[in-house]
């Protein structure tokens, strides 16, 4: 997303509002993941919050902590303060992640769990195709929703453009594919022996995040 295009372009002093995550926010203290095997490649400060990446020439990846990240953000975009560029860098996650906990506490509401339940395979998949949502979202309606002052706004119109997208209903169907295809995988991996299972996998798990991509296909009529 291109925040020179966002409407609070013309008051770059604004300091956007956090939203208050349940699942993807820092932890009770405050405090945010961090990678204790990384050091920042600009500060070189050590065990750092990743905040961003890069591609060196040789094709590995360069890791820049948060703080750098946000100071990298606001010479970029030219904002006027630290505070008002963390912020707007900020919602441009926080906005996904608010639509990916929609999804997830539907998920557990359904099948009456707790977050601490849901195994991590669970969390995965249901994010692996929230995030296949997201991007299907009609970019403009989203910015414009994306840079709101007003959370409790923000929230509502979100909620609007998820049922307008009918969001939940295609999660559900990604998911009972999901759970088809790997009912499949199995019964085709009970057929082969190790070399054939693990030649199988390596063209099915590069051919399934593109599927997901795609229409629901049907698998009831498949036979093995």
């Amino acid at each position: 997303m291109n925040i020179k295009e966002t409407i609070h372009l013309a008051d770059r002093s604004v300091v956007l509002q956090q939203i208050d995550l349940k699942y993807f926010g820092p932890d009770e203290f405050g405090k945010k993941p961090t990678q204790e095997d990384l050091n920042c490649s600009e500060c070189f400060k050590k065990n750092i919050t990743v905040g961003s990446a890069k591609s060196r020439p040789d094709g590995e990846l360069e890791y820049i902590c948060e703080d750098c990240s946000i100071l990298d953000f606001q010479k970029m975009h030219d904002f006027p303060s630290l505070e008002a560029a963390a912020a707007y860098r900020r919602r441009m996650f926080d906005v996904s992640y608010l639509f990916l906990e929609t999804l997830l506490d539907d998920y557990l509401a359904k099948n009456a769990i707790d977050i601490d339940a849901v195994e991590e395979d669970e969390v995965d998949t249901v994010m692996t195709i929230g995030r296949s949502l997201y991007e299907e979202l009609p970019k403009d309606v989203l910015e414009d929703i994306t840079y709101l002052d007003d959370l409790d706004e923000l929230k509502s119109r979100l909620d609007i453009l998820i049922t307008n997208e009918n969001c939940v209903g295609r999660f559900y169907e990604a998911l009972d594919f999901d759970q088809k295809s790997m009912e499949m995988v199995d019964k085709i991996m009970a057929k082969l022996d190790p070399e054939e299972q693990a030649f199988f996998m390596s063209i099915f798990s590069s051919a399934f995040e593109d599927i997901l991509d795609e229409d629901i296909i049907d698998l009831e009529n498949i036979s093995l």
